[in-house]
């Protein structure tokens, strides 16, 4: 995986790609290849574990910022930001 995106990273000339949204490009691409309609179980088992990576990166930057003591309280805030619009 690590030299895969090395080589996704020169061949596209940015200095940083993220993993997660190499899965997701493969994942999604995978679904032209497939032999068959069964098959798109696979393709989207990728996609749905970059998905729930992607997703918790706002929670993981956040948490790093908060205070230990009013993670909860903070993370729940910002779950309704999220959740109620």
């Amino acid at each position: 995986m690590f030299n895969c995106q090395l080589e996704l990273t020169n061949w596209f000339g940015v200095s940083n790609v993220a993993p997660e949204g190499v899965i997701v490009v493969v994942g999604l691409i995978s679904v032209y290849f497939l032999p068959g309609p069964n098959w798109i179980l696979l393709s989207m088992l990728g996609v749905g574990i970059a998905w729930a990576s992607i997703l918790s990166m706002p929670y993981t930057i956040l948490s790093g910022a908060l205070p230990a003591h009013k993670m909860g309280l903070y993370m729940g805030i910002f779950n309704f930001f999220i959740v109620l619009p």
